[in-house]
């Protein structure tokens, strides 16, 4: 059992990562150099924060855990309260989800002891 709850948020931060990184590309809509590279740098910095927190979660499962839950907050904060409840479904609930997932990763599978 211990190696399902050990992989099982961090490939779904991964898949998690490639679907807010998909958000990113409309910036392709006739754009080019300078202004291209800037804007897609900005519409995949959501995606990075969202890598940077399974790697965290990788090492420190209840770091990552907690970074998961915190994005999907900061999420609801940013677009406020009166938006259709599909896009509390599409990003805050799975960022919750995997948050709680890495949470539980070290009850639910304790490492052993060194000897």
């Amino acid at each position: 059992m211990r190696g399902w709850v050990h992989w099982t948020p961090r490939v779904l931060g991964l898949l998690f990562t490639l679907f807010v990184a998909v958000f990113a590309l409309d910036v392709f809509d006739g754009r080019r150099g300078l202004d291209l590279a800037v804007a897609l740098g900005v519409h995949l910095t959501p995606a990075a924060m969202v890598l940077a927190a399974t790697l965290a979660g990788w090492r420190w499962p209840v770091a990552g855990g907690l970074l998961f839950v915190l994005l999907g907050g900061g999420y609801v904060l940013l677009v406020g309260l009166d938006r259709p409840w599909s896009w509390y479904l599409a990003i805050p609930a799975p960022a919750a989800f995997i948050g709680a997932l890495f949470l539980a990763t070290p009850f639910l599978a304790p490492t052993r002891a060194a000897t």
